[in-house]
């Protein structure tokens, strides 16, 4: 159920500002069972982060909520709203890196600032709607502030390791390895004609802007660079 606020909590029942808990916003993260490449969602992802964080005043947000608020963010492709939420949380942990409620110390807190990070690289997730498996997407949702970012041998599903690198605020290459010989999709924002590095002619083709199915076998892996 839906009102002007977004997804509501049940049938007769709205959703509450910045509550800790967010279940009813499940289906967003981590079950994408409602994501933004659905046609026509993003009015509706979009209301319900902002009546769940309460974007406005959400510096008062403990680090639990932000725990909540990172990851939609990272689904939503909302890169700087995801950096915001990180600063925020870092600003509520302790030294020791945990978060204490009523004197308890909570680990989740501390643990999703690694997850909301590797979610901002990288993403890995199927859509329901679609009988074949989602892409890996490269580089979902990076702050506009960080133009030089690298990582290595992140894992995405269907048993791939990824690397990737991105400076002054392009992707320069990215390296993908199968480890299981899975259909293997990617997707990335690379400028121009993407140019594929193997062991030997891999087949990749063109499935939609951005998104390449790629010929990889198992223990197979292929460099992708922006056409020079």
């Amino acid at each position: 159920p839906v009102d002007d606020d977004g997804f509501k909590q049940g049938s007769d029942k709205p959703a509450l500002k910045h509550h800790r808990h967010q279940s009813h916003l499940m289906m967003i993260y981590p079950l994408y069972l409602v994501n933004i490449e659905q046609p026509g969602t993003g009015d509706v992802l979009r209301k319900s982060l902002v009546q769940a964080y309460d974007l406005k005043g959400a510096d008062s947000l403990p680090a639990m909520v932000q725990t909540h608020a990172g990851p939609i963010a990272t689904a939503l492709a909302d890169g700087d709203l995801a950096l915001q939420g990180l600063k925020r949380q870092q600003a509520d942990l302790l030294p020791n890196g945990l978060w204490a409620c009523a004197g308890n110390p909570c680990i989740e807190s501390t643990l999703s600032v690694a997850n909301n990070i590797q979610d901002m690289l990288i993403q890995s997730w199927s859509d329901p709607a679609k009988e074949q498996s989602g892409p890996i997407r490269i580089f979902p949702a990076v702050p506009t502030a960080w133009k030089d970012v690298e990582f290595h041998d992140f894992r995405a599903e269907g048993a791939f390791l990824v690397s990737a690198n991105r400076s002054d605020g392009k992707t320069r290459w990215v390296k993908i390895r199968s480890l299981a010989g899975e259909p293997c999709t990617v997707k990335l924002d690379m400028e121009g004609k993407v140019r594929i590095e193997g062991s030997r002619t891999h087949r990749m083709e063109t499935v939609s802007p951005e998104i390449y199915q790629i010929d990889l076998r198992k223990s197979e892996e292929v460099v992708l660079r922006p056409e020079e």
